[in-house]
């Protein structure tokens, strides 16, 4: 977010300023008298009044920021737009149908085969963001497979929606683990056959399906049901664990904001993968206090499994505008 390093450069200015002008009223009181000292001070009182203009119209913008980057249903990425994202979310995740299993996919979470039209290439950090991909997360394609799932259509548009997300764990080596958390609570006792009717999702019906089939059963899951439920890797590639994180704090944010969640509520884990110093940073901005740092530095971009990303990818060196670095 390019406002912020601007905004910040320009506070500290005027702290450098003031801590100057405070240090010229005490040497001239003593030197020119009291008429030198209380210009002075009629500076500095509008050094800050302009602080908190500027205090004000930086809440005024992030909130703005915060706003632009909501997930909600509009967000939902359309295969129109997606292309071949599906196929290269196949590939690379290694979740092929078999020759006689053609039509059916498996959803990454339910691990359970779907028909092909139920299961969707769903986006991460959402499609129609791309034009600022780089600035916020630091993504070169969109499109990237890392940046990307092969969910049930319902758990896609739950997703989008604010309605759940992904938290992150790792085992002892070093193994990360996805896994759901419920942000609104009222869907606790919802199947997904349910949600996915309630939002015109599928044009499938459960009649369709024998009582005891794989895709039957599991889509008469509740919501309630799959909270902390993992999603599953047959081939030990994962997700890019920033675009997780990146959802999950602006999801936990709608979700308070909508009252789905009570105001005890804790998450089942962490809601980054970043260390603490990158947690701070990251809360800090959403939070917006007058010196926010930019949102993303360099040691926080980086997943903790990708650290050869940035030069895979051709993107050396720092963001063109250097609005994510200190």
């Amino acid at each position: 977010v390019c406002w912020c390093l601007c905004c910040t450069d320009m506070l500290q200015d005027i702290y450098q300023k003031m801590d100057v002008m405070q240090v010229m009223q005490e040497n001239l009181r003593h030197k020119k008298g009291e008429d030198v000292a209380r210009k002075l001070i009629q500076e500095i009182s509008a050094v800050k009044d302009m602080q908190q203009i500027i205090h004000q119209k930086m809440n005024f913008v992030a909130q703005l920021a915060i706003e632009e980057f909501k997930y909600t249903i509009g967000k939902c990425s359309g295969s129109c737009q997606a292309g071949d994202f599906k196929e290269e979310l196949q590939d690379y995740y290694d979740n092929q149908p078999a020759e006689e299993e053609y039509r059916y996919l498996r959803c990454m979470l339910l691990d359970v085969a779907l028909p092909l039209a139920m299961v969707t290439g769903a986006h991460l950090f959402k499609y129609c963001w791309r034009a600022k991909m780089n600035m916020i997360l630091e993504l070169s394609n969109i499109n990237h497979p890392r940046n990307g799932l092969l969910l049930c259509k319902g758990l896609e548009h739950a997703f989008d929606d604010s309605r759940i997300c992904f938290l992150c764990e790792s085992n002892d080596e070093g193994v990360p683990k996805f896994i759901l958390e419920l942000l609104d609570l009222s869907l606790e006792n919802t199947t997904l056959w349910e949600y996915m009717k309630g939002y015109k999702l599928t044009k499938y019906k459960p009649h369709q399906f024998q009582e005891d089939d794989e895709p039957n059963v599991a889509l008469l899951r509740t919501f309630g049901q799959l909270k902390g439920k993992a999603l599953t890797f047959t081939n030990r590639k994962y997700p890019y664990k920033r675009c997780l994180a990146f959802q999950a704090r602006q999801a936990v944010r709608r979700a308070r904001e909508e009252g789905w969640l009570p105001d005890n509520w804790q998450p089942a884990a962490a809601l980054t993968c970043a260390s603490e110093e990158a947690r701070e940073r990251l809360d800090t901005w959403l939070n917006m206090a007058v010196e926010a740092p930019a949102p993303m530095s360099e040691s926080t971009i980086i997943d903790d499994d990708d650290k050869s990303m940035r030069t895979e990818w051709g993107m050396g060196g720092t963001c063109p505008c250097r609005a994510c670095y200190p």
